[in-house]
């Protein structure tokens, strides 16, 4: 085959340091602009972006040649500029997690990152990552995840 060929979805979630809430309600729509634009001069395609006071979740789709620290790295960079630019106290976590979504997930996962104002009336940021992990079948330890 002369060209390759790649479906690489992921979920990436990232919260700020301490899970502060200061992701102001007024900064959602020009940080989830940023956050798309980043993941485009990475030749991604970011199908879903939402997020509470304190974390975002992102559905984006890789380039085959994206390097996936890089784009979060490049996407935290650029989001914690423009709050500090527009007179915000802000800083990310430094880790995130990144889940693979399948094909037939994608819709179900989009409409979830869309919906996370209400999705968080009823649970915490700890209990969703909980369920996540456990979902992925990871293990870890809650002092390093949520320490």
């Amino acid at each position: 085959m002369p060209g390759s060929l790649v479906s690489n979805h992921v979920h990436v979630i990232f919260s700020t340091h301490n899970r502060t809430d200061t992701i102001l309600n007024e900064y959602h729509e020009h940080l989830y602009n940023i956050i798309a634009d980043v993941a485009k001069g990475h030749h991604c395609h970011m199908r879903a972006v939402g997020g509470t006071c304190n974390h975002i979740h992102m559905l984006m789709s890789l380039h085959q040649d994206s390097r996936l620290s890089y784009v979060v790295r490049d996407i935290k960079i650029a989001s914690s500029k423009w709050v500090h630019d527009h007179g915000g106290q802000f800083q990310w976590q430094s880790g995130y997690g990144a889940f693979s979504v399948g094909q037939r997930e994608l819709e179900v996962i989009k409409r979830y990152i869309l919906n996370q104002k209400v999705h968080h009336q009823k649970h915490t940021f700890e209990e969703e990552m909980v369920k996540i992990l456990k979902y992925a079948q990871i293990e870890y330890n809650p002092d390093h995840v949520f320490g």
